[in-house]
């Protein structure tokens, strides 16, 4: 038999019907169905009255491990206990409602008593499809993770194609600039060539014989009877390309 199938009981010794456990200890507390368990072994109603209440046990008996408090006030059902007074941090409770005697307020059933801190428990009676906290934060936290590592991943990949697009484009020009300018390069240096073979003018420069000795190839001077107009047409008829 599952915890959750074991049979609760009232003080009294009756079945409570309607009472599940609210731990997986042989003898532990129980709450209704629609109840918040507390760790401290009593329960919160989250229907009317709101209040904190003693509820059943699994031992038929109410041994050891039984709510202690209100075993004696209506013991065949269920008892809210209510808040008496607080006073310096101290809260004093009630076994049911409290009342007014004429001169104080009192409790309708023997003496105030103090209850321990209680925390809900999960997984039990009306919190019984509830998870930690810590597990779905460890759960979003791994999903959250996943997808970083995804748009990172995503992020790194177009930066990089970015790049090598940047650099494509900036490459290519001048690489186009820079062959240009050497065939604009050769093409002057063969055009005055040219231009000097035309005129009649050898370029200075060292004697192959001999590194030391000037050329004794010497400069040819220009005939002043030819026409400036005839030295350009010989100019451009040189430059014009070949058919």
């Amino acid at each position: 038999m599952s915890s959750e199938d074991r049979t609760c009981y009232y003080p009294e010794g009756n079945v409570g019907e309607g009472l599940v456990p609210c731990t997986s200890d042989e003898v532990t507390h129980c709450c209704g169905s629609g109840g918040i368990c507390l760790t401290n072994g009593y329960c919160l109603d989250v229907s009317q009255p709101f209040v904190a209440s003693r509820g059943g046990c699994t031992s038929d008996t109410w041994a050891s491990g039984c709510p202690t408090q209100c075993q004696d006030v209506l013991p065949k059902e269920g008892t809210s206990i209510i808040n008496l007074s607080y006073e310096d941090g101290i809260s004093l409770y009630c076994c049911g409602t409290p009342v007014y005697n004429g001169s104080a307020i009192v409790c309708p059933y023997g003496n105030s008593f103090e209850l321990d801190d209680g925390s809900a428990i999960l997984g039990r009676a009306a919190l019984a499809n509830a998870t930690s906290k810590s597990s779905t934060t460890s759960n979003t936290t791994t999903t959250t993770s996943s997808n970083s590592s995804a748009i990172t991943t995503s992020s790194s990949s177009s930066s990089n194609s970015h790049d090598v697009a940047i650099g494509v484009g900036v490459g290519i020009p001048l690489g186009v600039i820079a062959v240009g300018t050497l065939l604009w390069a050769l093409w002057e240096r063969r055009r005055a060539n040219r231009l000097s073979k035309s005129l009649g003018v050898p370029h200075a420069g060292y004697s192959g014989a001999s590194m030391g000795a000037r050329s004794s190839t010497r400069p040819t001077e220009l005939d002043p009877q030819i026409p400036v107009a005839e030295l350009m047409e010989r100019e451009q008829a040189e430059m014009k390309p070949s058919q």
